[in-house]
């Protein structure tokens, strides 16, 4: 059954979030809370630890070990007793996730998010993932194995693309970002306020930045 969560901001500035999820669906967007780092609901249960260094709040979050047996196949995936999570991140802090995922599907909308760094590393899964609008510089580190990635820079955002796997499977929009053998760069991305370096590196699936 679904559960909330409420982890406290405390006295932090910046938070370093590290989620492990197996099969089911993650999404992850902006929140209204502003109290709260993390607010949202689970299914199938939480391991959380949170620690105060400094000025920075980290946060790990899993499921429980001995629920993963139970969701090992996508046909397995309900509205009851699954991995489903919905959460909500606080807009105004400073953050960087990592977020390790399997047999999922998983939606970012990080538009109105200040991420500073982002890695992910999935497995066969489905992602979709917006990247913030106004956070500065971003850096993005994304490993996939049989995944079919989607990532959008918003418009007025520049970035540097970096990929790597199978050539096949990999397609980047020639039209906002210039090729170079295997990078992709914005004409502007020396001098935009808001930019995002991206790493890609992708197995036996497909990957798209647009």
């Amino acid at each position: 059954e679904s559960e909330d969560v409420a982890i406290p901001l405390q006295t932090a500035s910046r938070a370093n979030i590290h989620i492990r999820h197996g099969a089911g669906r993650l999404k992850i967007a902006a929140g209204t809370d502003h109290a709260n780092l993390i607010t949202g609901t689970v299914d199938g249960g939480l391991d959380c630890t949170t620690t105060m260094e400094g000025d920075t709040l980290n946060v790990a979050m899993a499921v429980p070990v001995k629920r993963f047996p139970d969701f090992g196949m996508p046909w397995m995936w309900g509205r009851r007793g699954t991995l489903d999570w919905n959460l909500y991140l606080i807009p105004s802090t400073a953050l960087a996730l990592h977020l390790e995922t399997g047999a999922s599907e998983t939606q970012l909308d990080l538009s109105d998010l200040q991420v500073s760094d982002l890695r992910l590393q999935t497995g066969a899964s489905s992602t979709q993932i917006t990247l913030p609008e106004h956070a500065g510089d971003t850096h993005v580190e994304v490993h996939g194995g049989a995944a079919a990635i989607e990532i959008r820079v918003p418009e007025g955002v520049a970035a540097r693309i970096r990929t790597s796997g199978r050539l096949s499977g990999i397609r980047v929009n020639a039209g906002r970002f210039v090729r170079d053998g295997a990078l992709y760069e914005s004409p502007e991305f020396g001098e935009a306020a808001n930019r995002v370096e991206i790493d890609a590196e992708i197995g036996v699936g497909s990957l798209e930045i647009f």
